[in-house]
Order: structure tokens, then C-alpha cells, then sequence
């Protein structure tokens, strides 16, 4: 902090409170990898993929307040065959909490499930895909809640498609079902 304050330079630390308290005490502004990677891209420094794999890499690295978008997540898919592998399983626990709230989670469900539909033609992929999201989306949110602003979210997101709607509201439906149903068992 004092070399950074200094050198009138930023101080570089992956440690958020170490970066406020030397903004409090010291007026010294910080940085974390996660800002660098991404000037690194907006300068095209940086591929998209290589983003993508270093944000994921951060985060399966226990970094804490990575984040993770749609895009990510869909990378993330890709590179293993559009598969539900542990990693993957893994990476949607992001969406949970506590650093992500209900209603970023649910955008960014919507602009998954849209990136799904979209760019995988099948219906178990998109069916898996969509359940692994659901799970994550209402792990630690209020489900009726985190449904509904889901479902907010999708609308306008598939105007263009509007005949995937009825189906992906068929899963949303069943699944908050049988989670309430489940949480209602004694």
C-alpha cells in the first residue's frame, strides 16, 4: 500500500478488503485479476476463450467475487461437449450466493437458457442444462420469487422464438412443483 501510495501507482490485490481499507486510510485505488483480465480483453490482448478460461480458472481456483455471466457459463458447456460434468456443476454454484443476488442470477439464467436454446438442437441438453440451472437459480434464493423473475427475464429474451417459451415454462413449472412439494414433505 505505501509503495503504491508512493509511486502514486494502483495497488494490485486479489484481497477486496485489503483493496478498501487502502482506498479508506490510505487513498490509494486498487485492482484485482479479474479487472486486468478484463482490460486485457477490451484491448484485445485477450481472446474471448482466453477470458473465458482464465475467469473460469479464477473462480475453480476458490477466488472469491468472480463474475461469472451467461457467456462464461456457455464456455464453460462447450469445453466439455455440453455435458454436465462436476466442473460445470461446480461453476453454477455461483449463481447461489451470497455474492450473487436473486435477481443477477435470474438474468443470467435467461441469457443462458437463451444461449442454450439457441446454439444446441438437443432437447436433453437443453432439458439437463435447464434443470442444472433452475437448482442453482433456487439453492439459496426463495424459488417462487427466483421463478418468477426467470420467467420475467425469458420473455423478452425469446421474442424472436416465441414457440421454446411454452416448453421451457412446462420445466419451469414442473420443477417448482416438485420443489415445493418436496420442502412440504414432513
Amino acid at each position: 500500500m505505501l509503495v503504491a501510495r508512493e509511486n502514486k501507482t494502483v495497488l494490485y490485490s486479489d484481497d477486496l478488503r485489503l483493496r478498501q481499507y487502502a482506498q479508506a486510510e490510505w487513498q490509494v485505488r486498487g485492482i484485482w485479476t479479474q479487472s486486468v483480465l478484463r482490460q486485457m480483453l477490451q484491448k484485445q490482448l485477450l481472446t474471448e476463450d482466453e477470458y473465458c478460461d482464465a475467469v473460469t480458472k479464477l473462480f475453480w481456483l476458490n477466488y472469491r467475487h468472480v463474475s461469472i455471466n451467461a457467456h462464461d457459463l456457455m464456455w464453460a458447456l462447450k469445453q466439455d461437449g455440453m455435458e454436465i460434468t462436476p466442473r460445470v456443476m461446480r461453476l453454477f454454484t455461483v449463481l447461489q450466493g451470497p455474492d450473487c443476488s436473486e435477481e443477477s442470477a435470474a438474468l443470467v439464467v435467461a441469457d443462458l437458457i437463451r444461449s442454450v436454446w439457441l446454439e444446441s438442437a438437443i432437447v436433453s441438453t437443453r432439458q439437463f442444462v435447464l434443470e442444472l440451472a433452475l437448482d442453482s437459480l433456487t439453492t439459496r434464493h426463495p424459488a417462487s420469487s427466483a421463478l418468477l423473475k426467470l420467467k420475467q427475464a425469458l420473455q423478452p429474451r425469446f421474442a424472436l422464438i416465441p414457440q421454446a417459451i411454452p416448453e421451457i415454462y412446462q420445466t419451469i413449472d414442473l420443477f417448482r412443483r416438485q420443489r415445493l412439494s418436496f420442502r412440504l414433505r414432513p
